[in-house]
């Protein structure tokens, strides 16, 4: 009976374990998703390749900050809000004018943080990210 406890225990132990390392795996890369339209020639889709300017320079941004995966999401311009804010991806990476009002009235700077990169382009965050 003392040999089944030592050996209960010990496969407890190992399958804590298993399971930590798998967590810790899962969560040590480094993942940003990216909303964006097609709007050629900032993003486009050459065959199945996403190429373009902003493209090529969000994985360079991302790449530079450490990350080791960016992941381009699709999105419909008119839900850019809701998939900020509900997770379905982290930034939007296209044109986006911040200094006027949405049809509703708002000023977008009232909806989301900008981050003014390289001459004035920026590049948009739920506010709850800051």
């Amino acid at each position: 009976m003392k040999n089944m406890k030592k050996l209960l225990a010990c496969l407890m132990a190992v399958l804590m374990l298993a399971s930590c390392a798998v967590m810790f795996a899962s969560c040590g890369e480094k993942t940003i998703t990216v909303g964006y339209t097609i709007y050629a020639p900032m993003n486009y889709k050459e065959g199945d390749t996403l190429v373009g300017f902003d493209t090529e320079l969000a994985k360079a941004v991302f790449e530079n900050l450490g990350y080791e995966k960016v992941v381009f999401k699709e999105i419909k311009w008119e839900q850019k809000y809701t998939d900020l804010n509900s997770g379905n991806i982290d930034c939007i990476w296209n044109g986006f004018t911040a200094n006027v009002a949405d049809d509703d009235g708002q000023a977008r700077s009232s909806k989301v943080d900008g981050v003014k990169l390289f001459l004035g382009f920026q590049k948009f965050l739920p506010h709850s990210t800051f």
